[in-house]
């Protein structure tokens, strides 16, 4: 099969050399920016860039749309009117725009559940999948990806969840390392990080249920309300998050003990 790549981010990089491992031909990239078309070209093996989408007409028989969500519908009336566009597999990797926005006979939405900042793609990478599944399952088990079927319906919620594994994860790591910073800690965030590092490798050895640790889950309140008057004197602008996280934590405490 011969793949062609629209967005040369970071995340069609990646595929696309995911897609070149697994032996496909990478025979077209697409992209507004020279220098990340460049390299993801050499990344993918590739030997053909275009600025125009339509291009890649005749030169790829499965055209993939890596670009961000708002600009999905202006690649796809770009290319809709192209003759013979029926005949290949047309995909984008949003996880929230359903397939059925690219007009094809197979229409395809594949979403990486993985971070792509070292412009690799990791062998075991789940993948949310919607539109054509037979073909969506063929394509992410070819290159060493999870498929997991996603209800179009159900497309941004599963998405919400997974900020909580990514974007708002790092949002509660970047809070914990300014009131690391305010009490004294040099370097917070290697401090931060090697916390968060010893609770994932728990939560995936044990289960998240069996690996959720401090004050809450021993029922010391009084420790939570020496934090809570801490932050108010000195950050009371985080004074909402924390309550709100603290009684987050205690339902999944309460939870998991009546599960035992």
């Amino acid at each position: 099969m011969k793949i062609g790549i629209i967005g040369s981010g970071r995340v069609g990089t990646a595929l696309g050399g995911a897609f070149k491992q697994a032996g496909y031909g990478i025979t077209g990239i697409v992209s507004r920016n020279q220098e990340h078309a460049k390299r993801c070209m050499r990344i993918t093996g590739c030997k053909y860039w275009s600025s125009n989408p339509q291009d890649l007409l005749g030169k790829a028989d499965f055209i993939l749309i890596v670009v961000p969500d708002s600009q999905i519908e202006s690649v796809v009336k770009a290319i809709r009117e192209l003759p013979l566009l029926n005949d290949i597999i047309l995909a984008h990797t949003s996880g929230v725009v359903p397939s059925n926005i690219l007009g094809v006979k197979h229409s395809l939405s594949m979403h990486p559940i993985s971070s792509c900042a070292g412009g690799k793609l990791p062998r075991g990478t789940y993948f949310g999948i919607e539109g054509d599944i037979e073909v969506g399952e063929r394509l992410v088990k070819s290159i060493g990806g999870i498929p997991i079927v996603i209800p179009s319906e159900h497309k941004a919620l599963y998405h919400a969840g997974l900020n909580f594994g990514a974007a708002y994860i790092l949002t509660l790591f970047e809070e914990g390392c300014k009131l690391l910073e305010l009490s004294g800690v040099k370097e917070p965030e290697k401090v931060m990080l090697s916390l968060a590092s010893s609770t994932l490798r728990n939560a995936k050895k044990f289960g998240i249920k069996n690996s959720l640790t401090g004050p809450i889950e021993r029922g010391d309140t009084k420790i939570v309300e020496e934090e809570l008057e801490a932050i108010k004197k000195m950050t009371p602008e985080d004074l909402k998050l924390y309550k709100m996280l603290a009684k987050e934590t205690q339902k999944f405490t309460e939870k998991k003990f009546n599960h035992e």
